[in-house]
């Protein structure tokens, strides 16, 4: 009967390889079947038995308390919630006797699960030493390629620019409808434009990952129970339209004072200054800060998944979990918000080159 594929044939067979490319690429002719030899002794003979007999020990470190340590820089782990309860109820002799009986449950049953799996599945049966095996048996490994990491962050991808279209749109209707107010001489409402400034000063001075756990949690407490995506969207409009806010009165300002006191001598309304006058040389003033922003907004997306929004980042960090290739994923996590964000920039370079050439 074919014996099971264990990790010490996997790492001889692993070793075997790099080792015999190595003495290939260093060794004279002469002297690499003799060291070719010693590799395949070693690795076939010596370094299965040697790690079966280090199991015990590997078990132990496994087994090792050290994640505590990790509570002196405020890492939520077991540790750190005791001190945390202590210091709450005065109650310090109990919350430690329950951490450590919970510290001693973890420990016993994971070194009674090593000790049980690991000689039947981690560390292999020791081979027969009197009988030296003709080659290892083929080992099956479950592979994900580079097309199948790429796809699956595509389709992720698609609720990025969803996301993002509608913060940047939602948050542009609010923004303009915000500067308007603030720049009316005579506001439809008394009052509009230090609300309108204390708006835009709220949502910019504090942290959008605040603002995404405020729009998630925040409304279900007051009874108000709303999806990951209604509450990304909508706390990612009102980040997007105090910005945006900010960004267009900044450029609004920015025209000249004779620009003004032009129109006004046209006896032109506010909406008709706005429309034919000020507005066209604002909004190439505006063109490079706003798609800068909107870059900001795809990027900020990421953020999305605290409330366990599955956008691009969030299914990078679980095609890591699944595929233990961290590297290469968030290297494609990376690519494809390249992809999304640098056409964005190039478009902008063009449109201004148009207003430019327009003039």
């Amino acid at each position: 009967m074919q014996r099971r594929t264990s990790l010490t044939q996997l790492t001889a067979t692993l070793a075997v390889s790099l080792t015999a490319t190595l003495a290939a690429s260093l060794l004279p002719p002469s002297a690499q079947a003799q060291a070719q030899a010693t590799l395949d002794e070693v690795t076939r003979l010596v370094l299965p038995p040697a790690l079966g007999r280090v199991g015990p020990a590997l078990v132990s470190q496994i087994v090792m308390l050290g994640s505590a340590v990790c509570g002196q820089i405020s890492a939520q782990e077991l540790s750190y919630a005791a001190h945390l309860i202590q210091s709450r109820n005065f109650r310090a002799f109990e919350a430690c006797i329950i951490a450590t009986a919970i510290y001693l449950g973890l420990s016993i049953g994971v070194r009674a699960l090593l000790n049980w799996v690991g000689p039947r599945f981690i560390f292999g049966r020791l081979p027969n030493m009197g009988h030296c095996p003709a080659a290892l048996p083929a080992l099956k490994m479950v592979y994900f390629s580079l097309w199948d990491i790429f796809r699956n962050l595509l389709l992720a991808a698609r609720w990025t620019v969803a996301l993002s279209l509608i913060a940047f749109t939602g948050g542009g209707v609010v923004g303009l409808a915000l500067l308007l107010a603030r720049l009316a001489r005579l506001a439809p409402l008394p009052g509009a434009q230090p609300l309108v400034a204390g708006y835009v000063q709220l949502f910019q001075g504090t942290l959008l990952l605040m603002q995404l756990f405020l729009a998630y949690f925040g409304l279900a407490l007051v009874g108000i129970n709303v999806s990951a995506w209604v509450a990304a969207g909508v706390a990612l409009t009102l980040y997007a339209s105090a910005f945006l806010t900010g960004i267009w009165r900044g450029c609004v300002v920015a025209i000249p004072k004779g620009q003004w006191e032009a129109a006004d001598s046209l006896a032109l309304s506010f909406t008709e200054k706005m429309r034919h006058v000020v507005g066209p040389q604002a909004l190439r003033i505006a063109v490079p800060p706003t798609v800068g922003f909107w870059v900001q907004v795809i990027k900020g997306t990421a953020l999305a998944s605290v409330i366990g929004f599955i956008e691009l980042t969030k299914a990078g960090t679980r095609i890591t979990i699944a595929t233990f290739r961290p590297f290469t994923v968030y290297a494609c996590v990376a690519l494809m918000y390249f992809l999304l964000c640098w056409p964005v920039s190039a478009a902008s370079r063009k449109l201004e080159r148009s207003f430019n050439n327009g003039r």
